[in-house]
């Protein structure tokens, strides 16, 4: 008794440069997966966190600045996403102690006055 060799998947009729054009593709996604990708500029570099995980962490350092009354998300007038502080009173003092920018995202001044509880 004689076994017979398992088929041979075949493309098809007329379907042989579609199934060679299939397996090109397939072969080198491996390599595009893992090509260097070009190192981005100081510029353009997306921060690795969002806002609000940025906020969340450095929340405590910035409300135990003296002045500082609320932390929120926002955006910058060109709509790029930043960290605002209100604080009681805008002064050089205080403007010091904040920093400009946190994990790459701007942080802006905002006087907003001292906000109590109603």
């Amino acid at each position: 008794m004689t076994v017979d060799p398992a088929p041979v998947p075949r493309c098809g009729n007329g379907g042989r440069s579609l199934c060679l054009v299939l397996l090109t593709l397939l072969a080198g996604l491996p390599a595009w997966g893992c090509r260097e990708k070009a190192p981005r500029s100081e510029e353009n570099a997306m921060p690795a966190s969002t806002v609000a995980e940025v906020l969340i962490r450095h929340t405590e350092e910035l409300l135990a600045i003296p002045g500082v009354a609320i932390l929120y998300e926002s955006e910058t007038d060109d709509g790029a996403p930043c960290i605002k502080v209100g604080v009681a009173e805008d002064t050089p003092e205080i403007r010091r102690r904040i920093p400009a920018e946190l994990e790459g995202y701007p942080v802006l001044v905002v006087d907003t006055g001292s906000i109590e509880p109603h």
